[in-house]
């Protein structure tokens, strides 16, 4: 990937539209960054959510579906 990346980056013209084109960098780049957050992701906030998910209160954001007692 890294190879791929380089060559794109001798030949781009304007760095700030280098990832907006449809290359098979950009999509290695997106493929490689889909990898890596995933991980990244679940690691971060997997012990989070599942201690929201599991809770008994109420995490409605919308006041109308709120229970009244709240």
């Amino acid at each position: 990937m890294y190879c791929i990346s380089h060559s794109y980056l001798v030949v781009v013209e304007n760095l700030n539209l280098m990832l907006r084109g449809n290359t098979i960098a950009t999509k290695a780049i997106e493929a490689y960054m889909k990898l890596v957050g995933n991980k990244y992701l679940h690691d971060t906030l997997d012990d989070f959510i599942r201690l929201i998910l599991d809770s008994e209160d109420s995490c409605e954001v919308r006041i109308k579906r709120c229970p009244k007692e709240v």
